[in-house]
């Protein structure tokens, strides 16, 4: 191309050269304001998409109140005992606990170590009350109304039939009785004579709620592989065992270390063979001739204790549970959708 002589002198001249130096900065400058400004918005796109991560995992905060039974003490004067607890476990962990559980049977002492004689049924039939409409479970509704929780309280129930049951309640902010499920398991053993006072319930069932779907069962059924696959099976994510278990002050300590072993690897493997998370709430302190272990705890899908409470201190422990480690461990170790229930005819059998 030919240039002629006066381009030439104006492409010379300083003026010009200063002029095209201010030209090419302007455009450096606003390609780098257009370079931040499309890295600010794909920042601000991941940040959006990790929120919407966060809010389509679903976690619950669950508390459990491990306490003891004074002697002396009425049901009444107990619940106000229970009360302070209560509100100290709805108020564990960044937001509080949605879910609080308590210990089985927990407003009064463990008569089933006594034989049930004619006058030791009385006396117990004596502690037991009606669901709907009994002062129990109003009192639990007002605290759960209060504290904006849902309770898991074990009560002893007297039907209109004068029939008894060993019976979980779920107590919520709306309703005091949200939902029920009578202990299927009674144990008839040495310090733990329960059948005479307990009728049988007759299936395991599951309470679905807003923040999980829960499988509520009661200390003896913890023992059990059947009843923790079948709440799962129902759709269980995490599984509850209010307990009263302890040592017979005779055993020596190694039964006693091996007994509180077994009993919290049974309920850490229904964790791992079910991939749920499990609660399980015991009493503590001595009554009769028996000490409840305490040891309380929280577990995760796969085995993982997040929480655990003393053996023998009142105290409260509060873990969040991330129901979306669920489907993940799952797919890891499908189990479940391994089974051959075509191989288990023998599980419905009676045993010889």
């Amino acid at each position: 191309m030919h240039v002629g002589p006066a381009v030439r002198g104006v492409c010379r001249d300083p003026n010009f050269s200063s002029f095209r130096s201010v030209f090419i900065c302007v455009h450096l400058w606003l390609l780098l304001c257009l370079l931040l400004s499309c890295a600010k918005r794909a920042c601000s796109r991941r940040e959006r998409r990790d929120d919407t991560a966060v809010s389509e995992t679903k976690n619950i905060t669950v508390a459990v109140v491990q306490c003891g039974v004074p002697a002396g003490v009425t049901a009444r004067e107990q619940f106000e005992r229970l009360a302070p607890m209560v509100r100290e476990a709805a108020n564990r962990g960044k937001r509080g606990a949605e879910l609080v559980v308590l210990p089985e049977l927990i407003l009064g002492r463990y008569f089933p170590q006594a034989p049930a004689t004619p006058e030791n049924l009385a006396r117990a039939h004596a502690l037991a009350q009606p669901l709907a409409g009994g002062w129990a479970t109003a009192a639990f509704h007002a605290l759960a109304r209060e504290l904006g929780v849902s309770l898991v309280v074990s009560l002893y129930e007297r039907t209109a039939d004068e029939r008894f049951f060993n019976t979980l309640v779920l107590v919520t902010p709306e309703q005091p009785v949200a939902a029920t499920y009578r202990k299927v398991h009674i144990p008839d053993d040495p310090k733990f004579y329960e059948r005479p006072y307990f009728a049988r319930g007759d299936e395991h069932v599951v309470w679905p709620t807003p923040a999980a779907t829960l499988g509520p069962m009661i200390c003896y059924d913890q023992w059990y592989p059947e009843a923790a696959r079948t709440a799962t099976l129902g759709g269980a994510e995490v599984l509850m065992y209010p307990t009263a278990i302890g040592w017979d002050h005779d055993e020596p300590a190694s039964e006693q270390d091996r007994q509180l072993d077994a009993w919290v690897t049974i309920q850490r493997s229904h964790t791992i063979a079910n991939m749920v998370c499990l609660v399980a709430a015991n009493r503590v302190g001595t009554e009769g001739s028996l000490t409840f272990w305490g040891s309380s705890f929280i577990c995760a899908p796969g085995g993982r204790v997040l929480a655990q409470a003393s053996r023998d201190r009142e105290e409260v422990i509060a873990a969040t549970l991330e129901l979306g480690e669920i489907a993940e461990l799952r797919r890891i170790w499908p189990l479940l959708a391994d089974r051959r229930p075509d191989a288990y005819g023998a599980l419905t059998r009676e045993q010889g």
